[in-house]
């Protein structure tokens, strides 16, 4: 086994739950949280482990970088969807939907929008 792979059982107030951390191909500690007793065992999860380090020497798995919704609505608009050949009202209507509405529910907490939107969704 990998150094510094493992599997952890925690005991919690719902139960045990199993999970496994390992290294990725560059070295970034990844831990994944894989499920509850009974679904899950030592066994079961010993097995896992092993698929998960395999996956990383074989193919050099590495852990995925973390974007902000922001990035991909930027990513999708400008290389997703001129690729589509979509009608142009539904270009129209899936860049308004991005930019009215889905953009400002996940914007960052500082942004004044972000916070009306979920106390809005919070007090509903």
């Amino acid at each position: 086994m990998a150094r510094g792979a493992a599997v952890i059982r925690r005991q919690g107030k719902g139960g045990v739950t199993w999970a496994i951390k390992f290294r990725d191909a560059e070295g970034r500690h990844v831990w994944e949280t894989l499920g509850r007793s009974p679904a899950w065992d030592e066994a079961k999860a010993q097995r896992e482990l092993g698929k998960r380090l395999d996956t990383v020497e074989r193919e050099r798995w590495r852990k995925p970088v973390h974007v902000t919704f922001g990035d991909f609505a930027e990513r999708f608009r400008g290389d997703y969807l001129p690729g589509r050949n979509l009608q142009p009202s539904t270009l129209i209507d899936y860049t308004s939907t991005l930019r009215c509405h889905l953009e400002p529910f996940f914007a960052t907490s500082n942004s004044p929008r972000s916070s009306q939107a979920t106390s809005t969704r919070i007090s509903l």
